[in-house]
């Protein structure tokens, strides 16, 4: 239960006014912001533009150091952008290299970018760097090799030779004292060729990882050179003839790029893949994390101003990017505009009407206080930030699950912002699907990849396996009958749908009808449990109308069949709500008999992700590959006398059961939007619990008393009173603890 602290927290964060328009019938959109950035490239002569090259989003611009973003792609077919580079002497002068389509070159700035792959024979493009002595001279880093241009790139040339035994290359660094280049492959360590040189020559002594990421000169003596790997990083004062760890400090090794102060070169930073920035003053010596304000710690890369060597950016998986004005002491997202955050699971708050949770692919979890306006990432205590599923617990306020790919089952409680792993017998983490019992939240179930279901009983401590019967253990979704615990559906990718009838402890297939045989996901009507709906990856969504016993499709008007989501109105069970892999978000609103497109606004049409706001149903989220959008329906005469109604009168309910012991229900009504107190008291009139202290729209709600006071202790049993005040009413009612 919410203490006096959460209880607070409540009060403020609903309070807080919507800015996103409240046009009806039309998706909005205001984040969360953020992506996978790749690569980030700072203007030689205003650092105000930056450049961001994406996974899969192509290249984005900023005028205003960071405060805004807008895509720059026009000519740039292929979006999945490895790495952005601007000329070290030309103005508006940018090149990027891509994954699939090859070397591309802006002359204004990025506003349009023209293909220069004259002479490539291979169109995957790592790194990019200049000879700084002949700038018009540029080298490509491939996945088949070095490649050079003596025109900026108008024509390429293989650089490759015999002695290069493996021409899968990460990254290169040339040497401006010298022109001495040196490659980092994916596999095979480093090579080495100085001007002086006819061959190139493998300079691994001493390396013991040999994928690398990223090749740093650390001094002023060009022989002292840093390389980061996938085991930490290592440093040689020989050029490369041998090398030794250089890694203390540092408990995640995953280095993928560093930077050094080229003023003070003691003062190094790298990024990690996990464990955000290290930080060393002393030459790399001692290695210290520096991520505060940094709420994603998998980052990609890190770039450097040239005019303040205090400030700097680092892109990160999914998050965006972010930035620090003082060396790593405070970091701050700077993702405004950034459309590009892959939500893969979204979830309205049972309690709190304003209050959202979307969960990012790379991204982490990230929250909103009112309804989509603004979202701020909550990720303390995450070791892993693809966010397959969230789920809220229906009768605890402010406990929430998320299952996270490859990393188990995270718990919060009273909306706290920290996350505490439970995966204890989960012994397949390739989790795919999460849900609860709805008549005994405490009881989950997972569906994995590989390992079939597992349920635990103890709100996720432990968790056991549940598969007899179960012959395809690949399964994609899982549901719990409303009505009976008992029943329980599990959708699998090449056996359909299984059932049981044993709370998972046996299972038989139940897909009679299904021809598609991949369910991504199951709802079942709230009104009647024996109507099931299944979505398919490629045969739309079928239904049973006998609790799984016969399935038929029900896809008329539906254009896009590989299915990703489906909900059904928890107020009215005719209103059902597809979002699909490319047509957007359709509706039904007759049990599935006839779809209609629900897309005015929504300019990205991967649906992962759907939630209806439990209060307010004729507000929905749709989870896209650009963030989360909200849509306000409007509500017709008809609809709404058909709709559970809203009360007229406040009203104090007398909870139940009572006597109780050890926990007991309150409901209340609101007949306004308007801020509500609920205070249990004993009998002397001292304060023992904030119940309820929020914002509340219309509606009728309830809430749970566990006989703990607000400090978290037990309370004795015997006679207590709680009372509800809102605006322009009070009520008192008494409740009995029993022992």
């Amino acid at each position: 239960m919410m203490n006096l602290r959460q209880a607070l927290f409540f009060l403020f964060i609903v309070s807080l006014p919507l800015s996103i328009s409240a046009q009806n019938d039309v998706w909005m959109s205001n984040g969360p912001y953020g992506g996978n950035v790749r690569t980030i490239a700072l203007d030689k002569s205003n650092e105000s533009i930056i450049y961001l090259g994406l996974e899969t989003a192509g290249v984005w611009k900023s005028i205003d150091a960071g405060a805004t973003w807008n895509p720059v792609n026009q000519g740039l077919p292929d979006l999945r952008v490895q790495v952005a580079k601007v000329d070290p002497v030309l103005n508006n002068v940018v090149y990027v290299g891509t994954r699939y389509g090859g070397f591309y070159k802006s002359t204004d700035g990025g506003n349009t970018w023209r293909e220069s792959n004259a002479g490539l024979i291979t169109l995957n493009i790592r790194d990019i760097d200049f000879d700084k002595n002949s700038p018009q001279h540029i080298y490509l880093a491939t996945d088949l090799g070095l490649f050079e241009s003596f025109n900026s790139g108008s024509n390429w040339q293989t650089v490759n030779a015999d002695s290069l035994t493996n021409i899968d290359f990460t990254t290169i660094l040339i040497d401006d004292s010298d022109s001495t280049i040196y490659l980092g492959t994916a596999e095979a360590g480093i090579f080495r060729r100085s001007a002086k040189d006819t061959a190139w020559v493998k300079v691994n002594n001493g390396l013991a990882n040999l994928k690398i990421s990223d090749i740093i000169i650390k001094s002023l003596d060009p022989k002292e050179i840093l390389a980061a790997t996938l085991d930490g990083i290592f440093r040689t004062t020989n050029r490369g003839a041998s090398w030794l760890p250089f890694s203390n400090g540092m408990a995640n090794r995953n280095i993928k790029a560093m930077k050094v102060d080229p003023d003070n070169r003691n003062t190094i930073y790298a990024a990690s893949n996990g464990d955000g920035i290290y930080k060393s003053i002393n030459g790399g010596f001692l290695w210290d994390q520096s991520n505060t304000g940094l709420a994603n710690t998998y980052l990609n890369c890190i770039e450097m101003s040239r005019l303040n060597k205090s400030k700097l950016l680092v892109g990160t998986v999914g998050g965006g990017v972010f930035q620090t004005a003082n060396g790593g002491g405070l970091w701050n997202a700077t993702n405004r505009g950034l459309k590009n955050a892959e939500v893969t699971a979204l979830a309205c708050d049972p309690f709190i009407p304003s209050l959202v949770y979307a969960g990012i692919d790379g991204g982490g979890i990230f929250r909103s206080t009112d309804g989509g306006s603004s979202w701020q990432a909550i990720n303390n205590g995450f070791k892993n930030l693809s966010i397959v599923d969230l789920l809220a617990d229906p009768k605890t306020p402010g406990t929430y699950y998320a299952a996270v790919w490859q990393s188990g089952v995270y718990k919060m409680v009273g909306n706290s912002g920290f996350w505490t792993q439970v995966k204890d017998g989960l012994t397949n983490t390739k989790l795919r699907s999460l849900t609860s019992d709805p008549q005994n939240p405490s009881v989950l179930f997972v569906a994995t990849e590989g390992g079939g279901i597992f349920k635990s009983l103890n709100q996720g401590q432990t968790w056991a396996p549940m598969n007899n019967g179960l012959s395809d253990l690949d399964t994609r979704s899982v549901i719990v009958d409303p009505t009976n615990s008992n029943k329980v559906f599990a959708g699998t990718k090449n056996a359909a749908v299984w059932k049981s009838t044993s709370g998972g402890v046996s299972w038989y297939q139940s897909a009679l009808g299904i021809s598609s045989p991949e369910i991504r996901t199951l709802a079942i009507d709230p009104s009647n449990a024996s109507t099931v709906y299944a979505g398919t990856w490629g045969g739309g969504i079928y239904k049973s109308v006998d609790g799984g016993g016969v399935w038929v499709p029900v896809n008329s008007g539906l254009s896009d069949l590989l299915i990703k989501k489906v909900v059904v109105d928890p107020h009215d069970s005719a209103i059902l709500y597809a979002g699909t892999w490319s047509g957007g978000v359709f509706k039904s609103v007759d049990a599935g008999n006839l779809w209609t497109a629900l897309n005015n606004g929504l300019d990205a049409l991967f649906i992962p992700a759907l939630s209806i706001a439990p209060s307010q149903t004729h507000i929905i989220y749709a989870g896209t590959s650009t963030g989360v959008f909200r849509m306000i329906q409007t509500v017709t005469a008809v609809e709404e006398k058909e709709r559970i109604d809203v009360p007229h009168d406040y009203r104090l309910g007398q909870n139940y059961p009572n006597p109780f012991n050890p926990s007991t229900t309150v409901d209340f009504d609101m007949a306004g939007n308007s801020l509500v107190s609920i205070v249990i008291y004993d009998l002397l009139g001292k304060k023992v619990k904030t119940l309820v202290s929020a914002q509340y729209e219309p509606g009728s709600y309830h809430a749970t008393w566990d006989g703990t006071s607000d400090s978290g202790f037990a309370v004795a049993a015997g006679v207590y009173i709680y009372r509800m005040k809102s605006e322009g009413f009070q009520y008192v009612r008494k409740m009995i603890l029993s022992k």
